[in-house]
């Protein structure tokens, strides 16, 4: 297999679109949601939900640290309350 490195979300999903590539290995959420903006009507598929799960970090400045536990405890509600799912799958169905 044969691996190429693209500039850019859009360039990937281009040469997916024009069978330049078979496979493009990418963030699942931007991804899909470029997929439905630049090509509605296209037939790229996720092949699956589970591929790598990557940790996401935030970082703050130095200057900010005091906000660190306020943008914890509301991370932490957004997951709990079940938000982030309903944001996720806004995102997803394209609404």
């Amino acid at each position: 297999m044969s691996r190429i490195q693209f500039d850019s979300l859009e360039q990937g999903i281009r040469l997916l679109e024009n069978n330049r590539i078979d496979i493009m290995l990418y963030f699942g959420i931007p991804a899909t949601a470029a997929i439905r903006e630049i090509y509605p009507h296209s037939k790229i598929r996720k092949i699956s939900e589970n591929f790598i799960e990557v940790p996401l970090y935030h970082y703050l400045h130095k200057r900010n640290q005091h906000l660190a536990p306020k943008i914890e405890k509301a991370l932490r509600r957004l997951v709990s309350s079940g938000e982030r799912d309903k944001i996720i799958a806004s995102i997803l169905s394209g609404d």
